[in-house]
């Protein structure tokens, strides 16, 4: 994948500004700790830091990943995005933002059987994960609601309705609109009482 040069503005000054043609030797390298030798002792502060007033605080261009984070601590993300700018709900822009002209604009993944790929939460009473679209859901298997489903418009069983699943006593007597009851064998015939609260 070629990579588009940057194309710097003229005058150009940069406090530090560094180029490789290694691949496997980073243009910058931050390390929060000690190197002695070739052994690093980390330490706890931050390894890099980009700090901006109005611009972009860390930039990245890459045929790989434009930017990746590693994390070898349980209580601590691989790459975490944070945003103060706003003190009332609807003010300030996202934590994370993610885009894409081909594929997913956010892709989670996660090899646990007890985790999320991708995990919303909302401590304010808002919505855990909010979608916009044409379909504005899609789900490849089962799905598990633990609350309440409110459904405004409609719920559509695509290619079958709900009366195949039971046996029906004797077809040639049922037409549509009838109104059908359970016998004691649990098969369906048509209504024959009022109030019958075995009806289907």
């Amino acid at each position: 994948m070629a990579i588009t040069p940057i194309q710097l503005p003229t005058p150009f000054s940069a406090p530090i500004w560094a180029g490789s043609a290694d691949n496997k030797v980073p243009a910058v390298g931050g390390t929060s700790g000690q190197l002695v030798g070739l052994t690093v002792n980390y330490g706890s502060g931050t390894g890099v830091y980009g700090g901006s007033g109005t611009g972009v605080g860390v930039y990245g261009v890459s045929g790989g990943d434009g930017v990746r984070g590693e994390c070898t601590s349980n209580q601590h993300a691989g790459v975490s995005g944070i945003n103060n700018s706003g003190n009332q709900a609807g003010q300030g822009g996202p934590g994370v933002y993610g885009f894409s002209s081909n594929l997913d604009g956010v892709q989670g993944w996660s090899h646990s059987s007890q985790n999320a790929g991708v995990s919303a939460r909302n401590t304010a009473g808002g919505y855990g994960v909010w979608s916009q679209a044409k379909t504005a859901g899609y789900f490849d298997g089962s799905v598990e609601v633990t609350g309440t489903l409110t459904v405004n418009v409609d719920i559509v069983l695509s290619g079958a309705d709900f009366a195949e699943d039971f046996a029906v006593e004797t077809i040639e007597c049922v037409e549509p609109g009838m109104v059908m009851v359970l016998d004691e064998n649990g098969v369906l015939r048509p209504c024959d009482k009022s109030y019958d609260r075995k009806v289907a």
